[in-house]
């Protein structure tokens, strides 16, 4: 009897082993998992803080118009600071404020998405001439930002500066370390683009005069002339 309980003990004993040596594989796992599942995160915020240094800040083309830096500085003072460029920016604003001004331009986009105007005039004659002339007015969004550094009147002392270190308004920031104050600005207009093109052919065929306007932009100011000379010259 003493013999077959102590097995059943030790049988047990084992089993007990196992299962916790089956919960800490279990746990291990987990931690791996959140490790990975870390590093991902990681890895995508800096996919996404790339792609937004490549897409939003470093240089930016849309059609006829550049993105460009302004610096402002104070001539009193001699010191020209880079450090307050594009890389730091997206150190210090985090990737929040990227997404939220990339949200922003793409709303604005959206907003002011290609507006088109497109006139076409046919004059029909048994053997004259048709001129057909069409005239595009392309609604392009630019960005300016203004990168503003004001020197602060007065000095404060180290420690009082340290204890009153906080952040202003989402684009407003002061340097206690340089005593200055930097102000960034975004500037947001439309640039309009005009293409024409004009046709001259001898037709035979009757077409009506078809006048299409899409509009989703500001302000657009679209003037189209049209002249049928009889000695078939092109119009430019």
């Amino acid at each position: 009897m003493h013999t077959t309980t102590t097995i059943l003990l030790l049988l047990l004993l084992l089993l007990l082993l196992l299962l916790l040596l089956l919960l800490l594989l279990l746990l291990l796992l987990l931690l791996l998992l959140l490790l990975l599942l870390l590093l991902l995160l990681l890895l995508l915020r800096l996919l996404l803080l790339l792609l937004l240094y490549y897409y939003y800040y470093d240089y930016y083309d849309y059609g006829y118009c550049d993105y460009y830096y302004y610096y402002y500085y104070d001539y009193y003072y001699y010191y020209y600071d880079y450090g307050y460029s594009t890389t730091t920016r997206l150190r210090l604003l985090g990737l929040r404020r990227r997404l939220r001004l990339l949200r922003l331009r793409r709303r604005l986009d959206d907003g002011a998405t290609t507006t088109t105007t497109t006139t076409t005039t046919t004059t029909t004659t048994t053997t004259a001439t048709t001129t057909t002339t069409t005239t595009t007015t392309t609604c392009i969004l630019c960005y300016h930002h203004h990168h503003r550094r004001r020197r602060r009147r007065g000095r404060r002392r180290r420690r009082r500066r340290r204890r009153r270190r906080r952040r202003y308004d989402d684009d407003d920031y002061y340097d206690y370390d340089y005593d200055y104050y930097y102000t960034t600005t975004t500037d947001y207009f439309y640039y309009y683009s005009t293409t024409s093109t004009t046709t001259t052919t001898t037709s035979t065929t009757t077409t009506t005069t078809t006048t299409t306007t899409i509009s989703s932009a500001t302000t657009t100011t679209t003037t189209t002339t049209t002249t049928i000379h009889s000695d078939k010259k092109r119009i430019q």
